[in-house]
C-alpha cells in the first residue's frame, strides 16, 4: 500500500519512481483523475533521465482545446509494479493519470477528513 497526502493547495499526490537512461528518481505526483493517460513530467524531469521524445501527442486539456505534446517512454514503479509507460512531456507539476492506475491495477482511496491518499495494489481478478 502506498500513503500520500496533499499539496498546501489540497491537491493529492503520492511518491512513485520514475526512470530510464540516465537514472532514476524518486518524484512526487499529483494524482490527476481527470487525465486518461499515464504519466506527465515537466521538462527538468525529462532532462535528468535522459528520456528522449518518441513522438508528438495531441492531448484534450479540460478547456476543451487540443495541446500537442512531446512525448516519451519511462518506466513507471508504484510499489514494485513496474511498467513501461508514456511519459507526456509538459511544464509544471508531475502526475499519474488514470490509465496508469488502471495499467498497474490499484485502487485508489482518498480520505479527506484525515488528509490521507492510499494507493493499493489489487489481485490480479
Amino acid at each position: 500500500m502506498i500513503q500520500g497526502g496533499f499539496r498546501g493547495d489540497g491537491i493529492p499526490v503520492v511518491p512513485l519512481i520514475v526512470g530510464w537512461k540516465s537514472g532514476v528518481q524518486e518524484i512526487i505526483a499529483m494524482l490527476d483523475t481527470g487525465f486518461s493517460g499515464e504519466l506527465k513530467v515537466p521538462p527538468e524531469v525529462k532532462k535528468e533521465l535522459g528520456l528522449v521524445t518518441t513522438h508528438i501527442q495531441p492531448t484534450l486539456l479540460a478547456n476543451n482545446q487540443i495541446e500537442q505534446s512531446e512525448a516519451a517512454l519511462a518506466y513507471a514503479s508504484l510499489e514494485g509494479a513496474t511498467e513501461e509507460v508514456t511519459v507526456l512531456i509538459t511544464p509544471g507539476f508531475p502526475a499519474i493519470g488514470s490509465g496508469l492506475l488502471r495499467r498497474l491495477n490499484f485502487a485508489l482511496a482518498i480520505n479527506f477528513r484525515k488528509n490521507i491518499v492510499t494507493l493499493e495494489k489489487l489481485g490480479d481478478s
